[in-house]
């Protein structure tokens, strides 16, 4: 996703991290677990620049600013209540299960250790190796 993906008028959603203020806010009290669609807010694009991109939360009127170099991330002086700014809902429902992916993956090699020498081929690590070396 690139910032010459919106435009001004545009329909986005934002992911709200969890341990933010907004997240501790909807959550509630009773810190009790909710489904991923609590956490999607909708908003609409004002401003797209060529780093920044601003977005204004329908319900809250209030204005976000997002940096397209460090994807997406929110800007600001203190906290971030929202992890990113996605097109779809999909693709936060996409991020959610990838999260549990590579969650899973760490339980795999931590659980096996050293045993996945006895697992794993040396090509087979090196092709795991290589697929997460892409993006340092």
């Amino acid at each position: 996703m690139t910032i010459k993906d919106f435009s001004v008028g545009q329909k986005v959603y934002l992911l709200v991290r969890s341990t933010s203020n907004l997240g501790r806010h909807i959550r509630g009290y009773e810190n009790k677990e909710l489904p991923i669609d609590a956490y999607i807010q909708e908003a609409v694009v004002t401003e797209v620049g060529r780093k920044y991109l601003t977005v204004v939360i329908d319900r809250l009127g209030s204005k976000v600013k997002f940096d397209s170099t460090v994807h997406f991330q929110q800007v600001t002086e203190y906290t971030a209540d929202y992890i990113g700014v996605y097109l779809t809902k999909q693709e936060i429902y996409n991020r959610k299960h990838a999260k549990q992916v590579l969650s899973e993956i760490k339980r795999i090699v931590n659980e096996y250790d050293e045993h996945i020498l006895n697992i794993l081929t040396l090509e087979e690590l090196q092709a795991v190796r290589n697929i997460l070396s892409r993006y340092k």
